[in-house]
């Protein structure tokens, strides 16, 4: 019954981090490409090496698609391998295998936060010249998140901590997994909060985009870092407790569900709070003075 439940599971994962997140950002893009042309919103294709500025924004989206198309392949065909073998979860590394998988399932992803950058940064290069005002306006942690998360966030990694020290008898033994999970925890958890500083504080990528939008990002930022370090937390109580307790068999289906709950609390929380629709496109066309 569990190997059934792992293919159910790692079919989830194939879907939602090969096709379904995937097809949704190609549906943002063909969406920016049919209602915003070049010769109306300028501002918005900052590349003048192509007398169609579309040209690379194709590109790139085809190169997307045939990553994940080759990434899908892979999965489907792990799975049939795994199951003309008869392979059941025993949990001995294959777990390993399968975060592998989904890193790679991350790279068409990463690979548009790449060339996302470079955009922004070359529309911050043509700006420079500009006219360009602020909107001054305080700037709040619990304006872009409920203070609940973040003690939620907190109370989790104090949970990790705790639950090292219960599977130790609360004796402080300083071996190596103990300094690993806290360690490399706490750095993690820093991170979360530059992270957070910077999407609040830091230079706004887009130029052009309005208060509104910017805020907008600032809150999915925000959010996905507070509940990425909610998952990864969870995520670490129930891989030790599944080492503790000799369930090491369940480490696969575990697996396959982090890195699913990563993807919808991380990339799923943009198309569910910044939907490509809502976006204030006016700062893009030519004639429009921004407000920054």
């Amino acid at each position: 019954m569990l190997d059934v439940i792992f293919y159910v599971i790692f079919l989830g994962q194939i879907f939602l981090l090969s096709y379904y997140y995937p097809w949704k950002t190609y549906e943002r893009i063909a969406y920016i490409l049919e209602h915003c042309p070049p010769s109306q919103y300028p501002k918005l294709y900052p590349n003048t090496n192509y007398i169609d500025p579309t040209i690379p924004v194709r590109g790139l989206v085809k190169t997307f698609k045939t990553i994940n198309v080759i990434t899908i392949l892979i999965g489907v065909g792990a799975i049939f391998l795994a199951a003309i073998n008869g392979y059941k979860p025993e949990g001995h590394g294959e777990e390993t295998l399968i975060g592998l998988y989904a890193m790679v399932q991350f790279i068409p992803m990463i690979f548009i936060e790449i060339k996302t950058y470079q955009q922004n940064k070359l529309m911050r290069e043509l700006s420079k010249s500009g006219v360009r005002k602020a909107q001054l306006q305080a700037r709040n942690l619990f304006d872009y998140i409920s203070p609940i998360a973040v003690a939620a966030a907190l109370i989790m990694f104090c949970l990790v901590i705790l639950f090292e020290l219960y599977i130790a008898n609360f004796e402080f033994r300083m071996d190596q997994k103990f300094i690993t999970i806290v360690g490399v925890g706490t750095v993690m958890q820093f991170f979360f909060g530059f992270t957070i500083y910077w999407a609040i504080y830091g230079k706004k990528q887009d130029p052009h985009l309005s208060y509104e939008d910017q805020k907008k990002v600032g809150s999915i930022a925000t959010s996905s870092a507070v509940y990425t370090s909610i998952g990864m937390s969870v995520f670490i109580i129930v891989n030790s407790a599944v080492k503790e307790f000799n369930l090491s068999y369940l480490d696969p289906v575990i697996m396959s569900l982090y890195f699913q709950a990563l993807a919808f609390f991380g990339v799923g929380v943009i198309f569910r709070k910044f939907k490509v629709e809502d976006v204030n496109f006016e700062v893009y066309k030519k004639e429009v003075n921004n407000n920054i």
